[in-house]
């Protein structure tokens, strides 16, 4: 059912489950993490556990809630470029 269907997630849930599901933006500012990142991955019937395609870490210590919105949406979009760029030269 959920067969080539992808998702992005603005938290470094491969590193942070913690970070599954809404606002893992907030959770990772409010834990303090040094470091979080995003990922696209596969989905299924769980929340946000599906196989992990590709993912990027960044450093988030000591950002402001708006820098790190802005640095982990650049890093989304970033990862969202290289996997549809790889996906469509096959």
């Amino acid at each position: 059912m959920y067969e080539h269907t992808y998702n992005g997630h603005t938290g470094l849930i491969s590193r942070y489950h913690e970070l599954k599901g809404k606002d893992p933006q907030m959770k990772a500012w409010k834990m303090n993490l040094h470091t979080s990142g995003c990922v696209i991955h596969e989905v299924t019937e769980e929340l946000d556990d599906g196989f992990i395609i590709s993912e990027k870490e960044i450093p988030i210590r000591n950002l402001t809630l708006d820098q790190l919105f802005e640095n982990l949406h650049k890093t989304s979009i970033d990862l969202w470029v290289d996997f549809l760029s790889e996906k469509l030269s096959k």
